[in-house]
């Protein structure tokens, strides 16, 4: 009962799928996998790589975004002309931390992007 039990675990959609020209025999189930570079965990470097650089650009935005809105922050109601906070502030306040906390997310992906790069 064992052995089913660890035949079951490997099998993939690929395994269950009937092969024309196979006796039954030779359908049992193999640990390798199909060769999908998403399924086997391999990634192709060009992706890693593009998106390494998005992350990239994002993080580098909103890093300008915060530093911008953190030394004057009144330049949304310049380039804007309304004023959604009435000069309470709570805007610039609110993009300030939503614009770090963007920045340190799409930093930690850019790092962890490139680590794969790297590896691959």
């Amino acid at each position: 009962m064992t052995g089913t039990c660890k035949k079951l675990l490997v099998q993939t959609r690929y395994d269950l799928a009937p092969v024309p020209n196979r006796a039954p025999e030779e359908l049992e189930v193999s640990a390798e996998s199909p060769g999908d570079p998403v399924e086997s965990g391999k990634f192709d470097q060009k992706y890693v790589r593009s998106i390494f650089w998005i992350e990239t650009v994002l993080a580098a935005v909103a890093a300008s975004l915060t530093v911008v809105t953190g030394l004057c922050p009144d330049w949304i109601e310049r380039v804007l002309p309304i004023d959604l906070d009435l000069h309470s502030g709570s805007i610039e306040r609110n993009m300030v931390l939503a614009c770090a906390a963007s920045a340190a997310l799409c930093a930690a992906r850019a790092r962890r992007n490139w680590r794969k790069w790297l590896t691959a």
